[in-house]
């Protein structure tokens, strides 16, 4: 596999974390406050199909713009997709989901941008979602068709962050929404966020 390490900017307003306080505000009671911390640059990994090679192969001694250069090279489709990794919120970093992003990204003939979000305790609610839309809104212009990859504890991660989207743009993109879990209590939140889209699609379309 092709594996780019990307460092997204630092957003220079802080209009992300203003949305998504105001959305915490309007459904919230009121009586719990959350920290608020600063905004930073998010980490992540571009991956991709890497032909010629076993899956043990070594990351080639190769500047990280390089690497892109020759994932994008050996890339056959549009498609972008945007993986955050599971682990309960505290767990996991985007190296140990590695192999099965790969998968995906040769699956796609596209590439797959993997988020390092900043975890718990460190990182409390909601700075997993406010790193999760700085990789958002980076990817959006030009905008590309992309495909949500979740694992786990990310499933409402993405829904907040598609729904606070829809939000911030007055508009509804068309996704594939992918969601991997063994929790069945999860279905549900699966269900509630479905028929929330076709709300907002039937708004904003």
């Amino acid at each position: 596999m092709w594996v780019s390490k990307i460092t997204l900017p630092r957003p220079p307003e802080d209009d992300v974390w203003q949305h998504v306080f105001s959305a915490i505000a309007a459904l919230g009671n009121g009586k719990k406050a959350y920290i608020k911390l600063a905004l930073e640059p998010v980490g992540a990994e571009w991956l991709g199909y890497r032909g010629g090679v076993s899956d043990t192969e070594p990351e080639p001694s190769m500047a990280e713009q390089e690497k892109y250069d020759s994932l994008m090279g050996e890339v056959k489709n549009k498609i972008t997709i945007l993986y955050f990794h599971g682990g309960s919120n505290y767990l996991i970093d985007p190296v140990s989901t590695r192999p099965v992003v790969a998968k995906y990204a040769t699956v796609a003939q596209g590439r797959v941008l993997s988020v390092r979000y900043r975890l718990a305790p460190q990182g409390p609610f909601s700075t997993a979602l406010v790193d999760a839309l700085v990789a958002y809104l980076s990817l959006l212009y030009p905008h590309r068709l992309k495909h949500f990859v979740n694992l786990s504890a990310r499933l409402q991660l993405s829904c907040a962050e598609i729904l606070t989207a829809a939000t911030l743009l007055h508009r509804c993109y068309s996704y594939c929404f992918i969601y991997i879990a063994p929790h069945p209590q999860k279905k549900r939140q699966r269900y509630d966020f479905m028929e929330q889209s076709m709300q907002w699609t039937t708004a904003y379309s």
